[in-house]
């Protein structure tokens, strides 16, 4: 399950950094519990809702299991 917690926009940058970095070093990215390795080739969908003043970035990622 994902936790959600307040950071700061530079937390949050270097979060994103880390695991871009993780994904094109070709190393494992966690999430929670779970540990996974990002193949070459995936799907990307990025996408901006804004419901009752709030605001939220999606951003998908996603392949199949080989």
């Amino acid at each position: 399950m994902a936790r959600k917690k307040k950071l700061s926009r530079l937390a949050v940058c270097r979060k994103l950094q880390e695991l871009a970095l993780k994904i094109a070093a070709g190393r494992p990215v966690r999430a929670g519990n779970r540990s996974v390795k990002v193949p070459d080739e995936l799907e990307i969908e990025m996408e901006i809702e804004v419901e009752d003043g709030e605001y939220e970035l999606e951003i998908e990622l996603k392949w199949r299991k080989v």
